[in-house]
């Protein structure tokens, strides 16, 4: 007996033990979620994170370097809008136009064109064995029969005025409305029509030139101003050309380069400043030419704009100059653009 009761005061001390030990870690776990400190998880997203006494967290948004730098990241398909409506493909499918291999390795295609407005062009040729001026405005087109082989076309004071190897046709509302005969021993030297100081003119290969005039073209030594000043185009050596006025053959500008030009014609006239198309030669072998757009108000040294070189095709009059743009034709075996730049 003696030997139990000393064997239950020892096993309740022990369960007495067991549970002072069991008290003191609930105590102390309790004591260190009072005192432990919140720390957040750093999120990848912010650069800063902070925790304000009443609990609430304030996240730093990402920089404007790191949103462009996203931004830049993420790819963007840039869809190419012309500012010009007319400088798309107008294919020779839907003109009705076959491009005919030449001798030369060139296409024919067509030999002239003008811009009636933003959304109208019109060109000349031979097409199918039948001269012809096509309208074309969207899709439309509209064929108009001309009695001889076309070389240019220009659009003056609402009518269409069409060269051919007789003379010029006259159009008003899509009809021919006049034929008028020029009889020059010098048909061969037609070259085209030209602007100048808002005259129409018709410019020949040897610098004279025929004015429009009371519904008909007259014969003058050459260009001339409203004040009937002439103009003209001279050149004085192989690598220098003059711009001449009267009276008294006064010389306006003269320009020299440092290698050989070619042809210089004029191409408008705006005001004081008149511009000309020059060829020039390069100085190496094989000699490669480079055709320009130039103006007397730069002393003819800056080159305003260099024309595309075609190899598809040959345009005898592939560019036009209004009011300080300039107007010119990219030709390819789907169809034809037309490119309207500033000068």
């Amino acid at each position: 007996m003696k030997i139990k009761k000393i064997l239950g005061i020892g096993l309740l001390i022990l369960l007495l033990l067991i549970y002072y030990l069991f008290t003191q870690t609930d105590n102390n776990t309790t004591e260190k979620h009072k005192t432990q400190k919140y720390n957040p998880i750093k999120s990848k997203l912010t650069k800063k994170e902070t925790v304000n006494s009443d609990d609430t967290i304030k996240i730093t948004p990402l920089s404007n370097n790191k949103i462009q730098k996203s931004q830049k990241s993420q790819k963007k398909t840039v869809t190419y809008k012309p500012s010009f409506k007319l400088d798309r493909i107008h294919a020779w499918s839907m003109l009705k136009i076959k491009p005919l291999a030449t001798p030369e390795g060139v296409y024919y295609t067509f030999s002239g064109f003008d811009v009636i407005d933003n959304s109208t062009v019109c060109i000349v040729g031979k097409f199918n064995g039948v001269n012809l001026l096509k309208i074309t405005k969207d899709n439309d087109v509209i064929d108009i029969t001309l009695p001889a082989p076309p070389m240019d076309v220009k659009s003056y004071k609402n009518r269409i005025y069409v060269l051919t190897t007789k003379g010029i046709s006259v159009i008003k509302d899509n009809k021919v409305i006049n034929n008028i005969t020029i009889n020059d021993p010098k048909l061969a030297y037609f070259d085209k029509f030209l602007i100048f100081d808002k005259q129409l003119f018709l410019l020949m290969a040897d610098g004279s030139a025929y004015k429009l005039a009371n519904n008909l073209f007259v014969k003058q030594k050459a260009v001339t101003t409203k004040s009937n000043q002439e103009i003209w185009i001279q050149k004085t050596s192989r690598n220098s050309f003059a711009l001449k006025a009267t009276p008294c053959d006064k010389i306006c500008v003269e320009a020299t380069y440092p290698s050989e030009i070619g042809t210089i014609s004029l191409a408008d006239s705006n005001k004081d400043n008149i511009y000309v198309c020059l060829d020039k030669y390069s100085n190496t072998q094989p000699i490669k030419i480079k055709r320009v757009i130039t103006n007397s108000q730069s002393q003819f040294k800056k080159e305003l704009l260099t024309l595309p070189a075609d190899t598809y095709t040959y345009v005898k009059n592939d560019y036009k100059i209004v009011n300080n743009k300039i107007y010119y034709v990219k030709v390819n075996e789907k169809g034809f653009r037309i490119v309207q730049k500033g000068l």
